[in-house]
């Protein structure tokens, strides 16, 4: 399983996560308020509202998952990351490979 991570907006993290459901790339998507969010940009310093959405999915989903958080992303640069889960229990695995198969 992997996790994959990424930072929307707050006001946009609804449809993103529905857009990604839709294409069953993720079997699961939890979304983290931020308190808040501060990054340089084009020589300045930035604040923004945004939450943190975490995509649970399988391994060999990955690469088409992060191409449609590009897709479906508002910024021209997105964070999008990826982190390896070592073990998890065989009922969660089995859902996920159900839920994110055609």
């Amino acid at each position: 399983m992997r996790l994959v991570l990424t930072t929307v907006p707050k006001d946009k993290s609804v449809n993103l996560a529905d857009a990604i459901l839709e294409s069953k790339l993720a079997g699961c998507i939890i979304s983290v308020p931020l308190e808040f969010s501060k990054f340089l940009w084009k020589g300045n310093i930035e604040e923004e509202q945004e939450t943190l959405l975490i995509f649970k999915t399988r391994k060999e989903l990955v690469k088409k998952l992060f191409e449609e958080i590009k897709k479906n992303h508002p910024y021209s640069v997105p964070f999008i990351s990826e982190i390896k889960i070592e073990s998890m229990t065989e009922e969660y695995s089995k859902w996920l490979k159900e839920v994110t198969s055609d």
